[in-house]
């Protein structure tokens, strides 16, 4: 079944209002998807399947079997959660659907969902880009697949004192965490069963309890505020990023100092096309703030480096986006040295808060998470922070907009040397300062 996406979603009786918006969904956005070039795959409905109306072994043979499965979840249907719980079993890729205004049941809150609204046309153009972008990233060889089964075989993994092939991420030490605490909720007290489990066992699972309780606390604490991934190194932290990047059909916002490890550093250069891919949509919108060059040699003074080092890098960066056909208007300069690169979309967000003197694509990247995605009062706060006080910036005073790439790259390339020499005034002044 390599050429095979299995639909589970509701169908209902034909003519009924139920099997007329799901073959509205299949007919309208899943369809035309799968038919494209770099897709290319048959989708398959139960109800096209003998005997109809019940899970048969055919239908149970397609959802375990098909390269893919594309499950709509509206209206919470039992035999649609059944199906997919039959899919998660298998760890194979597997897309959610939801009708917007409908919320995700608990169980499955925690695995990315396309939303969409057939009544609103615009919104469905980019709801195919989704689940376009999301079936591509899903069907690559290194795709991680998450879902409740994979959590369950990492606690087993724990229980068992065996180490998990994959790495434990939050995310999934969080899962664990959840299991705990309904596992907690349901204990008898302790005299109610001491009687009937041996000592040993009572034993182990109050050592395995007390191990992991404080640093599940303390992960609890990370992920409600809206921390979902750390990262060592900058460019391993984009790569994972990239599958949000691949989803987002709004806005993409990226800020940094130069941005030449971005756009001019060669282990960036799959990123820097997919970024590169996205300007040229209709729909998505992505804007980019870099360090004004009047101010560049603060950086380059904090750094230890040469005079003019980051406003060439700048001015470099700026040909590169000149070149790659950009409106100056998505192209701003930002009177300030922050040193923090960022990643932002609709609804992730990966920081790169490096510290001073520091190689900034060499130190820590966190992946954050959007408030709202979290249905918890206050959470997502570190989301919410950058957004507003760094990405903040692009609206601001200090952010200086682009009218004609040649003619700010030319004056910017004359006046380099003169900011340096006002940079330096400016710092020789303020060591007279006693």
């Amino acid at each position: 079944m390599d050429n095979i996406c299995f639909i589970i979603s509701p169908i209902g009786e034909k003519d009924s209002p139920t099997r007329t918006k799901a073959d509205e969904i299949l007919n309208y956005l899943i369809e035309p998807v799968l038919k494209e070039k770099e897709i290319n795959l048959k989708p398959v409905r139960a109800d096209e399947l003998p005997s109809f109306g019940m899970i048969t072994t055919k239908i149970i043979d397609h959802i375990i079997n098909a390269k893919l499965v594309i499950a709509d979840l509206s209206g919470h249907n039992p035999n649609v959660f059944y199906e997919l719980a039959l899919r998660h079993a298998t760890n194979k890729p597997v897309i959610q659907l939801l009708e917007e205004g409908q919320k995700l049941p608990f169980d499955v809150t925690g695995i990315s969902t396309i939303f969409y609204n057939l009544n609103d046309l615009k919104s469905f153009k980019k709801t195919e880009e989704q689940l376009k972008n999301a079936i591509i990233s899903s069907l690559k060889p290194d795709a991680t697949i998450v879902s409740p089964v994979a959590v369950a075989i990492i606690i087993d993994d724990i229980i068992n004192g065996e180490k998990s092939k994959d790495a434990l991420t939050i995310q999934s030490l969080l899962e664990i965490s959840k299991k705990i605490d309904n596992m907690e909720s349901r204990m008898c007290r302790t005299e109610d069963y001491k009687e009937s489990i041996p000592p040993l066992v009572q034993d182990k699972i109050v050592g395995i309890l007390n191990s992991y309780s404080n640093e599940i606390n303390l992960l609890k604490s990370i992920k409600f505020a809206g921390v979902t991934e750390i990262f060592k190194r900058r460019e391993t932290a984009i790569k994972a990023f990239s599958r949000a990047l691949d989803e987002e059909s709004k806005e993409i916002v990226i800020i940094g100092s130069s941005l030449k490890g971005l756009l001019q550093k060669e282990e960036y250069s799959e990123i820097r096309e997919k970024i590169k891919f996205k300007t040229k949509g209709a729909y998505t919108i992505v804007k980019f703030l870099l360090t004004h060059p009047v101010v560049a040699d603060f950086r380059a003074s904090q750094e230890n480096r040469k005079e003019g080092d980051i406003g060439n890098e700048i001015l470099e960066s700026l040909n590169i986006l000149n070149d790659w056909g950009i409106d100056p208007k998505n192209v701003r300069l930002y009177l300030g040295t922050p040193t923090c690169f960022a990643i932002k979309t609709s609804r992730q967000m990966l920081i790169n808060p490096y510290p001073y003197i520091s190689v900034s694509f060499d130190s820590p990247c966190l992946h954050l998470e959007y408030a709202s995605a979290k249905n918890a009062e206050n959470s997502g706060y570190f989301f919410d922070e950058f957004n507003s006080r760094h990405f903040g910036a692009w609206d601001s005073d200090l952010s200086i907009k682009i009218k004609d790439f040649s003619r700010t790259i030319n004056h910017i390339k004359n006046n380099l040397s003169n900011y340096s020499r006002m940079v330096n005034t400016i710092i020789e002044e303020g060591k007279k300062i006693q």
